[in-house]
């Protein structure tokens, strides 16, 4: 009942903007956070690639996955991205995923946990493993606490450094950029936007090798927050200095 009008939405995108590729998102929260997804359970990571096809058979150019938490190491997720993948390739379909912040030096990741258990800070290796497994990575590098643009601007820069030199050659990396304004702990809109996200990407983009530049993009979050002067700021400032 979620997806009755799929079909419609389909057809009417495919209509007005043959040039996009649309990829159904698949999200739930994980047992290990609270939520009703057990992937642990082999049975219901079936089921998950089950649903992955079914939207393939709608119409649907790929799939994206956002399951949280994804804690670095974590076994079960590689094998539903390797069964999911398995799918995605005969049907000639992209596979993407949410990814977590990676750990700023090695083995910062598991100091952070020693206080907060479920911090997600990924390590390149895992990084790698994810990445091998899926042709584009979407980095969530907001709600990072960081009070002010500079700070924030600084982080994504060495967030996007790392996860560009952590994944495969080939895989497409795309750095969360949000857009919502409701402040809370973890996220004060006046550091973190569409504005200062743009500029340290393109600060970093000079120094990464020509393949990984023509792999870099930004995944805006969310559409429904998203204003019109942010979306022509995305049109200048990004798409057109390409």
């Amino acid at each position: 009942e979620r997806h009755a009008h799929a079909d419609g939405l389909l057809e009417a995108l495919g209509d007005r903007v043959p040039q996009v590729r649309l990829q159904a998102w698949i999200g739930q929260i994980e047992a290990r956070g609270g939520g009703p997804l057990d992937l642990s359970d082999l049975d219901v990571r079936a089921r998950v690639v089950e649903t992955a096809e079914g939207f393939l058979d709608l119409g649907f150019d790929g799939v994206h996955y956002n399951i949280e938490p994804w804690l670095p190491g974590d076994e079960r997720f590689l094998d539903l991205l390797r069964q999911t993948r398995a799918v995605t390739e005969r049907r000639g379909a992209v596979l993407s995923v949410s990814s977590m912040d990676i750990e700023p030096a090695p083995r910062a990741g598991d100091a952070v946990r020693l206080v907060f258990s479920q911090a997600q800070l990924w390590d390149a290796g895992y990084y790698r493993e994810v990445s091998a497994q899926v042709d584009q990575v979407a980095v969530m590098v907001y709600d990072s606490g960081m009070p002010t643009d500079s700070l924030f601007g600084a982080y994504v820069g060495r967030q996007t450094r790392l996860i560009a030199a952590a994944i495969e050659d080939d895989t497409t990396l795309f750095v969360g950029t949000p857009s919502y304004d409701e402040p809370n702990l973890g996220h004060r809109p006046e550091a973190e936007n569409v504005a200062t996200t743009i500029r340290a990407v393109r600060k970093v983009l000079p120094d990464l090798a020509p393949q990984r530049r023509r792999e870099t993009g930004l995944a805006i979050y969310a559409e429904w927050t998203t204003t019109h002067d942010e979306w022509q700021h995305y049109q200048d400032a990004w798409l057109g200095e390409e």
